[in-house]
Parts: C-alpha cells; structure tokens; sequence
C-alpha cells in the first residue's frame, strides 16, 4: 500500500520518512496527542519514522501504538505530505479499531474531538492542512 511513497521521498533527497496518521473514531470524532514532557506544546496526530524494509502499514500501527493502545480497523486513504527540512511526513487517515482503550499518563494527553473543534486547538499549520483535507475529501 503507497509503498512507491517512501522509494519517490528518498529519490527526491529527503533523509527520512514519518508517518503521520489522522485516527477517526465511527462516530467522526479525530484524535489528537500532546507531549507533556516536551518544550512543543501542540497537539499532533499519532507518528512514528519509517523503519528500514518496514511497509507504510506496519509504521501506521507502530505509530499509533507508540501512544496508546489503539487497533487500526483500516487505512481510509492517504491524505497527503508535507516536508520539514529534509524529513517527508505521510499523513494517513486511519480508522480506529478499539477507540475506548486511550489512556492519558504523565507524558502524553490526547483527546477525541470533532473535526471543527480539532482545527480550534493548537496544532501545527501542517496537522491543521491535512485535517482540512481529510473533511475536503
């Protein structure tokens, strides 16, 4: 799945690839994740860097599992990219599997939120974008 996606970043020179993905409950609502423990206090979407020979789906999972306990039912569609100096982020729309099993700790807070209320939180204008796109689409 997109796997031509990782091969067309690196021929263009990026140095890495994340993966960015935009996890929707059944009922519309999107998640979103704050790092306490860092100086950058914006929420963002679950994103994990693309291993060597790891495929697209098996970094979308080990992205959302890196902040809670989350099955992915299915990859919705891929959404687009943006580039932060020489990192490509594929951002991915994702439905969630088990949506309940999110549990907040000392180092991440999340929240499920309607789309409109996720573009009113503070996001980087890039998560903002793909939310954007995902209600465009």
């Amino acid at each position: 799945m997109h796997e031509s996606l990782i091969n067309e970043a690196y021929k263009v020179g990026m140095k890495g690839v994340v993966i960015d993905a935009l996890v929707v409950k059944e009922d519309g609502k999107v998640l979103l994740v704050e790092n306490l423990e860092g100086p950058d206090r914006f929420y963002h979407f679950p994103n994990a860097k693309v291993k060597k020979g790891e495929t697209i789906s098996q970094a979308i999972q080990r992205a959302v599992m890196n902040v809670a306990p989350i099955g992915i039912k299915s990859v919705l569609r891929y959404l687009g990219h943006y580039d932060i100096e020489d990192v490509r982020h594929l951002n991915f729309a994702v439905l969630a599997n088990e949506p309940y099993a999110v549990e907040e700790n000392k180092s991440i807070s999340f929240a499920w939120l309607e789309f409109q209320e996720a573009v009113g939180y503070p996001v980087h204008d890039e998560a903002r974008e793909m939310l954007d796109l995902y209600l465009k689409s």
